[in-house]
């Protein structure tokens, strides 16, 4: 006979064994696309591209001003307590707080994009690649509050299957639109920037469609919880930000 807290161990264990094995399997597949970008645009594409990534990285960590693990938090803490009907106004909370941060964020990437391009990374070509980004940041922070939720409900598996959604669909729109770029640095670039913010569309569609087919009911008499997600995400934010924004300035500060 088999109880119930050895068969609970033991699906742990297999899950365990799951996420473990597709974890390496997307590390390895990444790696392989990696080596086939940077021999297909070259060393000077790669580190244009590193340039670009590590400006777009501090616009997302600045967009997404800690709101993933706060509604990692409050989810898994609503859920924890018996109260699955407030993590609609949780979600719809962290929701309108990431687009306050992202919005601003994305607006300003987009018109500086020319000047930052030109100044900080030194090539006018990498402009257009960090417009495209700019355009993908709002909706790639709100895929970070579906994800925390999903964390929270220990919806993993669900999760590690969109993950390998977002990345066929990254490395399919890659290669689809660097035929067409050539030689052509900037271009080359951008069909990377634009493959992952297509893969975050999708990405971001499959967990909504998730959510709304498995979300448990909503209480409308509930507000959003503005005060909790505002103590929870700020002091995140504040560390996220220095430590994104010394990591992009040493990147683009060594040559």
């Amino acid at each position: 006979m088999v109880y119930g807290g050895e068969a609970l161990e033991k699906r742990k264990r297999h899950v365990l064994r799951c996420l473990t094995g597709a974890n390496l399997l997307l590390r390895f597949v990444s790696m392989g696309f990696q080596v086939y970008l940077s021999r297909r645009i070259g060393a000077g594409g790669v580190g244009l591209l590193q340039l670009i990534f590590s400006v777009a990285g501090l616009s997302f960590t600045l967009g997404a001003a800690g709101v993933r693990i706060c509604a990692m938090y409050l989810s898994a803490e609503a859920l924890g307590r018996d109260r699955p009907q407030a993590v609609g106004a949780v979600l719809s909370g962290c929701a309108r707080y990431s687009l306050c941060f992202s919005l601003p964020v994305a607006l300003c990437l987009w018109f500086f994009a020319p000047a930052a391009a030109a100044s900080w990374l030194g090539d006018p070509a990498a402009g257009p690649s960090l417009r495209t980004y700019a355009l993908s940041l709002p909706l790639a922070c709100l895929y970070g509050v579906m994800t925390g939720y999903f964390t929270a409900a220990g919806r993993i598996r669900a999760l590690v299957l969109i993950e390998f959604a977002e990345q066929a669909c990254a490395m399919a729109v890659t290669v689809l639109l660097l035929a067409p770029a050539g030689a052509d640095t900037g271009r080359c670039c951008q069909a990377v920037v634009t493959g992952g913010a297509a893969s975050a569309v999708l990405s971001l569609g499959l967990l909504l469609l998730l959510y709304r087919r498995t979300a448990p009911a909503r209480d409308r008499t509930l507000a959003p919880p503005y005060g909790r997600i505002l103590q929870t995400a700020l002091p995140l934010a504040l560390t996220d930000d220095l430590r994104s924004g010394l990591s992009a300035a040493e990147n683009l500060l060594i040559p």
